[in-house]
């Protein structure tokens, strides 16, 4: 893990280049930390990051989010040939990235990270954090994204609290949701993808854990139904995970 100095935009802490196994290789995801009470409006100017026209309408929080996500975004796409280019967002909220670059964006209250690649790389990227779950949404995450032979998985499983090895299941659904969106262009469930097993790190930063899990739909050409594969997710602190996958 590499730490970069701290650039002067309000609210960013410090920024990070973590590398994450993803197709079969690594990639370079670009990873801040932020504070959100030190976060201002007058932040997105100073960052070069395009201020949407809706973003009035949005709460403090799903500013500085955008902001941070963007600013990682933005950082991403320098590394690779883009420079001071603009991530719009799509019609289901999806980055708009610049032809012949697949990225992928994630954020929560404190971190914020993404990755970009060019297109001939990879077909697809996913990246996404989350931190264990809150005793409060348990239920709720058990019960729209998980099935119940899921759930015996993450409860067999012996290396990772609950909270968390449930967090990474989710994430891993959400990371590869992210990698495959631009080949199948629309929305498809959590149940497309069957978690088969995890197999759990010791210790932060002691390297990367993987996800095994099987394609329970046909969703385009290169993705059939039976496909087995794996997705890998590495510990940011003790409560917080990034998952990542590629194809």
């Amino acid at each position: 893990m590499h730490t970069d100095a701290t650039p002067p935009i309000p609210g960013l802490l410090h920024s990070q280049h973590l590398h994450c196994r993803a197709g079969g290789g690594d990639v370079q995801v670009h990873l801040l930390r932020y504070d959100l009470q030190r976060y201002v409006p007058t932040a997105f100017a100073q960052a070069g990051v395009a201020y949407p026209p809706n973003m009035d309408r949005c709460v403090p929080k799903r500013q500085a989010e955008y902001l941070f996500g963007r600013i990682a975004a933005r950082r991403a796409l320098a590394e690779i040939g883009w420079p001071d280019a603009q991530i719009g967002t799509g019609p289901q909220r999806e980055p708009l990235w610049p032809q012949g670059v697949l990225g992928a964006i994630s954020h929560t209250d404190i971190y914020a990270a993404a990755t970009a690649v060019r297109a001939g790389c990879l077909q697809g990227i996913g990246i996404d954090i989350e931190a264990a779950l809150a005793p409060e949404a348990i239920a709720s995450t058990e019960h729209y994204a998980m099935t119940p032979q899921e759930l015996q998985v993450l409860r067999q499983q012996s290396t990772l609290p609950y909270p968390l090895a449930l967090a990474i299941a989710f994430s891993a659904k959400e990371s590869i949701y992210k990698a495959l969106f631009p080949m199948v262009g629309r929305y498809f469930g959590f149940e497309a993808v069957r978690i088969d097993g995890i197999e759990g790190i010791e210790g932060i930063n002691a390297g990367q854990g993987r996800l095994h899990f099987t394609a329970m739909e046909t969703l385009c050409p290169d993705w059939r139904a039976g496909h087995r594969d794996q997705a890998h997710f590495t510990l940011l602190d003790p409560r917080t995970i990034v998952t990542s996958y590629g194809c």
